[in-house]
This record gives structure tokens, C-alpha cells and sequence, in this order.
């Protein structure tokens, strides 16, 4: 028996089995139409009125405007330019609107400049916005945009064996928000771990086997292995070197423990190599399926995963799907036949060399390449001599089998690509893994399209991210450190508020440990998340710098905001009248009419956020409205003694339910009270 195709059997078994929990969990939610909320339901009927695809509906400020809307048509105006449009077009408009007895209702004046056509909204169709808040409650911002469009998301990733570090703990962060936008937008979100769980762990077995002694004994089985692979590649670094003698000094305790009887640093060589040989050995008796390395190779699996999961559960984090690279290992090699019979592969050999440099050579001599370049071309064909590559366009390929005969990281990415479109049946691969594997995503994507492995209308795309950095050395941090670092970040911030919150014994010490670890998981959401994914995130070595910053960040301030609205409703404790009933003689202020503008845009923001791969979208959006809402309420009282303002506190509460629903999104929890 295979050992290694039986639990791919099961591995496969309990992926369909999850896929459709996953589907089942998103169908239950239902959906919400995108173009029953507000704005987007405005834009859709000026769609139709004007007889335009093309509509631009944007907010404005009426303190600043003196108006609420602003409308245009991009399209018209771009192919008439200003004066046409202005003279032929927005007249047009402007009947139109006035003709129209459901647009005319909604707004109290129209006024024109220039390109523009600017709308005041009437109190009525505000508070019919602010009734749609209370209608969908807990799902306000949801839509259908995406319904029955799988995404399937690789995200965390990390290696067995090795701890979390800090490009992991990022793309962890970021991939599972992105699916929770993904989601709220109507979409299948599949969220798959892709454990690395084949790369060196030959190593591991051999290692175990003869060190087992030496680990830390008080360690868990999971830190254990961590160290077991931490003290290999220790001994591996040197011997790589060719283990000189100033470095073997430098490990010479340790590999006299790990290799008894050696005396200086020819021994280790010799001993190194055969545990090398062992380690390889042990590594192609588990690609083959043998049971008693299979057995072992699964307890490492168990081990690391329940290291992982601790850090998964600080952050409230699921990923649903653990898929090993092990699972793509026999796919992957059927696929390098088919590709070579298609002729879509090729062995590299020394005529594919000499064809190609002499291509090359033509294109250097007129001049259409420099000469550097030509160097760099011909130094990597024959570096690839031998390996079974894809050729690619612009001279380039990507090595699919080593020249050695065995499989790479390409081979099971390849077909992952096939196994996710086709299992999954999903409109977008996405790939949130650092920005530093570019290269290879492009290589694997664009062997892909080639190999066919997915349909030509299916998104490959690598949603890159920077890494975490040292704040006053602006150097990447490595990766223990990372892993390190910001496990103790976490768990100092966590003290952090706990110490804030206990100070004045109005919580109880369950109520403490609660508030500090929502507002301590926040706030390092937040840091995160706040910026673009594209630029790196800053760690200060003083975790009290840090922390200033994570109050900085916005995190702890938007929750707050949640719970000061919270707590105003908690304090009227009754049941809140419908807005429409309130606007008898009622006469809105400025800013409450902004604060409205700015809750009936939420469902747009979730939705910008989720199209376009953006949390810091949805981010902005939260702390602009919990500074609006501040401001207001500094200026506006809501309950002051016998003085009640009913439609303040139906505003408060729409706030509230905004800032809750965003921070949900945002994996951020929100205190009953703080």
C-alpha cells in the first residue's frame, strides 16, 4: 500500500466535504441586492433615466458646497469635451431629472456648475437611508456583486516545521480579511493553508531519529521539531561552506553532541554527509508511500499545525482548507508527461543552449539587446541544462523538474493551478505570499496559460504584500526574529490594555482579559492593515513606542467610537422609533446630514474594497466616519438629563451598527463596553 496516495485519498475526501460546509455557510447568509441600498439604487435609476451606462454619482460636503451629490457623465463628457457637454448636454440632464417623478422627490434643489450637476437631498430621502441601516442590521453593507463567484484564497502557508514568521503572519492577516470582504460581497470564499510540508523534511526524519535526546524537554512537540530543523540547518550552513575550520569551532559543541566520536572538522564532514545521505534516503521513501516514514511525517504534520493554530486562534483566524504541497506531488509529476507529450516541455539540453545563444547572439550584435543582458540569458540557459522546463515568452522558461529528476516548488504550484480550477470551479486563483516571490508567480502563472491548466477567463493573481521591518534599522526582519517579535508584541499589548483597564476596578478580571485581548488584536490588526499593502510595516523594537503607535494607528480609536455609540443606546434603553416617523417639524443640522451621507456610503466602500483587494479602503472609511461621529457628538448632546433628541439617537445607532459591522470585516472584535 502507498501510504502517501492513501491520505491524499483522504485529504481529498475531507476538502469536498469542507467545500461544501463552505458553500452551504455562504448560501444560508443569502444575499442582499447591491442595488437595494441607497446610493447604489440612486446610480442605477440615473442609469435608466438618462439612458447612460456610464454614471458618476459621488458625496459632496454641503458645508463646503452646498449640496449633497454630484453628478456627471464620463463618458458623454469625454467624447464632447467641457464646452459641448456643458452647453448641449447638462441642460438635457437637468430636464430629465426634473421630468421624473421619483428623482424629483428625492432632491430639493439642483444646481449647476460647470461640468457638474449638483443635488441637495431632501430630508426624506435621508431618512429613508438611515431606515435601510436598521432593515439589515448585523448584514448592512452585504451585497450580491459576487454571488456564485468562487474565490479560492492561499494565504498563511507556512512551513512544517518551522515557526510562524513574520511574512506568514502577514499574509495571514491580509488574506483572511480579504476573504471576509470577498464574502460580504456574495462570494465563495475558499481559504486554503498550502502547507509546505515536503521541502527538507528528510532531514527532520533523520534528525528525530538521532536527536531526539537533545531537544528541549519542556518544549511542545510542535516547538520541538522547530528546534529540531533550527539546529540541522545550523550544522547544514557550515558543512555548505565546506566546513573551514573557524566555522566548525563555531558549532563544534553542538555537532560533538549531534555526531559522538568526531574530533575536528574533516569528521563532521564525513558524518554530515551520511546523515545527509540518511536524510535524502528517508525523503524518497516518503514520496513513495512507505508507512513507517508516512506515520511519522503526519505526527510532524500534527505537531506544527497545533503550533500554528495557537496564533490562529489569538486572531480569531480560520483557514478551511489544509492542503500540503504533498497533495500535488503525483499530479504534478502526470502533468510534467502530459506538457512534454504536447511538446509544451521540453528537456533542456545543449541544442536548446546553442539555438538560443545564437538568437541571442544576433540580437545583441544589431544592437536590440545590451550586452549585459545577452550575458544574463545565456548564463541561465545553461545553468538550466538538463531540467525539464516550459519555455516562455521573451526568451525566458521556468524549470518544472530538476535535472536531477526531482520535483520543485513550481512543479506543485503548476498544479494546484489545475487541481483549484478545476475542484473548485473559482473566477480567481489568488495568492496573498509576499512581495519577494513576484518572480515565481509570474513564471508559474504564465506557464499556466500556456500548459492550459485553467480556463483562459479564470483570474490568476498574486495579491503581493511587503514585509514587517525593524522601525529605526528599516531592515527586513528575519525570520525568527519576525515570528518572535510579533508573538511577544501581541502578548505585550495584550498586557497593555489589561493593565489600562484594571486600574479602576470597574471591570470585572474576565471583563478585563476580554477587553484587552479585542482591543490588544485590533490594534496590531489595524497597524496592518491601515496602509497598502504595498509598503512595508514598521516594528519598534521598544514595545512602548510600539504601542503609542498602535494607538496611533486608529484601531483602539474606532472601537471606542463603536462603544461610545453603544453605550448612548444602552443608557435610552427602549426600542428606537422608525426615522420616517421623526421629521415633523424636524430640521436637520449640517453635520447630522453629512453623518448620514456618510453611513448610506458604507455599502460602497465594502464593495470598493473587496473589487479592488483593498482593506485600507474599508480602514479610512471606519476611522473618517468614528471622527465625524466624535465631532458631532462633542457639538450635538444625544441624552443630556431630560433633554432627548430621538433622530440623534437613531443617527448614534446607525453609527454604531456601521463601525460594528466594519470592524467585523476588519477581524476586529468590538467590547460590550469599555
Amino acid at each position: 500500500m502507498n501510504a502517501l496516495v492513501e491520505f491524499n485519498r483522504e485529504v481529498l475526501a475531507k476538502t469536498s466535504e469542507i467545500k461544501s460546509k463552505v458553500e452551504a455557510r455562504r448560501d444560508r447568509r443569502g444575499f442582499i441586492s447591491y442595488t437595494s441600498y441607497a446610493l447604489p439604487a440612486l446610480t442605477q435609476l440615473l442609469r435608466e433615466v438618462l439612458s447612460e451606462d456610464e454614471v458618476d454619482l459621488q458625496l459632496i460636503e454641503r458645508s463646503k458646497f452646498g449640496d449633497d451629490l454630484c453628478l456627471k457623465l464620463p463618458r458623454k463628457l469625454k467624447e464632447h469635451g467641457n464646452t459641448v457637454y456643458i452647453r448641449e448636454y447638462v441642460p438635457a440632464i437637468v430636464e430629465k431629472l426634473k421630468q421624473n417623478s421619483e428623482l424629483s422627490n428625492l432632491f430639493t434643489a439642483i444646481n449647476l456648475k460647470g461640468i457638474y450637476i449638483n443635488l441637495q437631498l431632501s430630508p426624506t430621502a435621508l431618512f429613508k437611508w438611515l431606515e435601510e441601516v436598521s432593515r439589515y442590521g448585523k448584514r448592512y453593507g452585504e451585497s450580491d456583486l459576487w454571488r456564485q463567484h468562487g474565490v479560492v484564497c492561499d494565504y498563511s502557508s507556512p512551513n512544517l516545521a518551522k515557526n510562524l514568521h513574520a511574512g506568514h503572519i502577514r499574509s495571514t492577516v491580509l488574506g483572511h480579511i480579504l476573504c471576509n470582504l470577498w464574502e460580504a460581497i456574495g462570494a465563495y470564499s475558499y481559504r486554503v493553508n498550502h502547507l509546505n510540508d515536503l521541502g527538507g523534511v528528510g532531514y527532520l526524519f533523520e534528525g528525530y531519529k538521532r536527536w531526539s535526546e537533545l531537544l528541549p524537554t519542556r518544549a511542545t512537540k510542535g516547538a520541538q521539531i522547530a528546534s529540531l530543523y533550527l539546529l540541522f540547518r545550523s550544522l547544514q550552513k557550515v558543512y555548505d561552506e565546506g566546513a573551514p575550520e573557524a566555522l566548525f569551532n563555531e558549532i563544534r559543541e553542538r555537532a560533538e553532541l549531534c555526531f559522538p566520536g568526531i574530533q575536528d572538522a574533516e569528521g563532521f564532514r564525513k558524518a554530515f554527509a551520511e546523515y545527509a545521505r540518511e536524510a535524502i534516503a528517508a525523503q524518497d521513501k516518503l514520496e513513495k508511500g512507505d508507512e513507517e516514514i508516512a506515520t511519522l511525517w503526519k505526527q510532524f504534520m500534527g505537531w506544527s499545525l497545533e503550533e500554528f493554530q495557537r496564533f490562529y486562534d489569538a486572531l480569531r483566524i480560520h483557514l478551511d482548507f489544509v492542503i500540503g504541497e504533498s497533495f500535488y506531488l503525483p499530479g504534478g509529476l502526470q502533468l510534467i508527461e502530459e506538457a512534454k507529450a504536447k511538446g509544451l516541455a521540453v528537456v533542456w539540453d545543449d541544442r536548446h543552449i546553442a539555438s538560443l545563444t545564437a538568437e541571442l547572439t544576433q540580437l545583441r550584435d544589431d544592437g536590440t539587446i545590451a550586452p549585459q543582458v545577452f550575458d544574463s540569458l545565456v548564463a541561465k540557459a545553461i545553468q538550466d541544462k538538463g531540467a525539464t522546463v516550459v519555455p516562455l515568452a521573451n526568451y525566458d522558461r521556468v524549470v518544472i523538474l530538476r535535472a536531477d529528476g526531482v520535483s520543485i516548488y513550481t512543479t506543485r504550484d503548476l498544479q494546484a493551478v489545475r487541481f483549484r480550477s478545476e475542484f473548485f470551479k473559482a473566477k480567481r486563483l489568488a495568492y496573498e505570499v509576499g512581495a519577494e516571490q513576484k518572480e515565481h508567480f509570474r513564471k508559474v502563472f504564465e506557464a499556466a496559460r500556456i500548459l492550459e491548466l485553467c480556463p483562459p477567463e479564470t483570474e490568476l493573481i498574486h495579491l503581493s504584500h511587503e514585509m514587517y521591518i525593524d522601525a529605526e534599522t528599516k531592515k527586513r526582519l528575519s525570520s525568527r526574529v519576525g515570528s518572535e517579535g510579533i508573538e511577544r508584541l501581541l502578548v505585550s499589548t495584550i498586557e497593555y490594555f489589561r493593565s489600562k483597564y484594571s486600574k479602576d476596578g470597574e471591570f470585572t478580571p474576565e471583563e478585563t482579559a476580554q477587553i484587552a485581548h479585542q482591543l490588544g488584536v485590533g490594534c496590531i490588526i489595524f497597524n496592518d492593515i491601515k496602509k497598502d499593502k504595498k509598503y512595508a510595516v514598521e516594528i519598534h523594537p521598544d514595545v512602548t513606542k510600539m504601542h503609542e503607535e498602535f494607538e496611533r494607528s486608529g484601531g483602539a480609536y474606532v472601537v471606542y467610537s463603536a462603544c461610545r455609540a453603544r453605550s448612548i443606546i444602552r443608557r435610552w434603553g427602549k426600542d428606537l422609533p422608525a426615522p420616517s416617523t421623526l421629521l415633523e417639524g424636524l430640521t436637520l443640522e449640517t453635520p447630522e446630514i453629512e453623518l448620514i451621507k456618510q453611513i448610506a456610503e458604507y455599502p460602497r466602500k465594502v464593495a470598493e474594497a473587496a473589487r479592488t483587494d483593498s482593506p485600507p479602503v474599508l480602514v479610512n472609511y471606519l476611522l473618517d466616519l468614528s471622527r465625524a461621529y466624535n465631532s458631532y457628538y462633542a457639538g450635538y448632546p444625544v441624552l443630556k438629563g431630560d433633554e432627548i433628541h430621538l433622530h440623534r439617537l437613531v443617527i448614534t445607532e446607525a453609527v454604531k451598527r456601521v463601525l460594528e459591522n466594519g470592524l467585523r470585516l476588519c477581524q476586529t472584535e468590538c467590547p460590550e463596553r469599555i
